[in-house]
């Protein structure tokens, strides 16, 4: 009889603790991933060079977010990943925001076809897998030419075809030569600083560049466009949306200091709008100037 309790009690225990492990909530059946506001923007990209769609909302899990891929389909479900460039995150966490924790974006290849796509967001939870999509447009190249130069001090920029002279080369390229980029020292009435200059500005202020220009240079038209930042800059893909920055009741302005982050917008002497930003500088030195055209 003791013997059968005994047997008895084991069997109650074992069973007791194999009901526990059954319950642990950290079982894989337990985990999911809820997505919201998710969202691309613009919702319409151009298969053009440095034209991103930003991918924001939230990924909130159950348990940590071990991954998260984008991948792409096309309005027919096919598989079109590789028609984009997709930047995915790396972020591990319970809440993954795509926009300010993963900097997730995407971009069309020159080659992709116009049309509807659908971005889809996989997020892992160690084995498992849940999706979400967002739907976009891919669209043909809009009247933009869009191109990066890079600018030392005292070198002259044609922005209508983008070019870069420099203070050797300017002299034989007056025509072209739309603004100039310089940092200024001991330069009567201009603050010591990095500058854009009208070339006739530049001329008319002694730098020292400009002292081979035997022609008539320039008088470029642009201004700085306030409280513009890099991200804004990011949205302009139409040459109507460039135009209608073109409205700084102050006017133009012949030079104007410049620093990262800037932005600007021109009109060249063919007319031609141009907008301008200062991505990247080391004061002093140089500066990488991306310009989205209107022509």
């Amino acid at each position: 009889m003791k013997k059968v309790s005994a047997l008895l009690c084991i069997g109650l225990v074992t069973a007791f603790f194999a009901g526990c492990n059954t319950k642990s909530p950290t079982s894989p059946s337990n985990n999911s991933v809820s997505f919201s506001n998710l969202a691309m923007t613009p919702d319409t990209i151009y298969a053009v060079a440095s034209f991103f769609g930003n991918v924001s909302g939230t990924m909130t899990g159950t348990s940590t977010i071990t991954s998260c891929t984008l991948t792409v389909h096309d309005k027919h479900g096919s598989d079109a990943t590789t028609k984009f460039m997709i930047r995915n995150t790396t972020v591990q966490n319970k809440v993954v925001d795509l926009k300010a924790d993963a900097g997730a974006r995407i971009m069309a290849l020159t080659a992709t076809a116009p049309g509807k796509y659908y971005l889809i967001i996989t997020a892992m939870i160690g084995s498992q897998s849940f999706t979400d999509s967002v739907a976009f447009t891919v669209s043909l190249q809009p009247n933009l030419y869009i191109d990066s130069v890079v600018a030392g001090s005292g070198n002259s920029i044609d922005l209508d075809w983008p070019a870069i002279y420099t203070d050797s080369t300017s002299a034989t390229n007056i025509p072209v030569i739309d603004l100039c980029y310089a940092h200024t020292s001991g330069v009567t009435g201009i603050p010591d600083g990095d500058y854009l200059f009208s070339p006739d500005q530049a001329k008319a202020s002694g730098l020292d560049f400009t002292s081979t220009w035997t022609w008539t240079p320039n008088s470029t038209a642009f201004y700085k466009v306030q409280n513009f930042t890099g991200a804004d800059f990011d949205t302009v893909y139409t040459k109507s949306q460039i135009a209608a920055l073109w409205t700084d009741p102050t006017g133009p302005t012949p030079y104007a200091l410049c620093a990262q982050g800037d932005v600007f917008i021109a009109r060249t002497d063919q007319g031609v709008y141009v907008l301008i930003y200062i991505s990247s500088q080391t004061p002093g030195s140089a500066g990488t100037i991306t310009m989205k055209i209107a022509d």
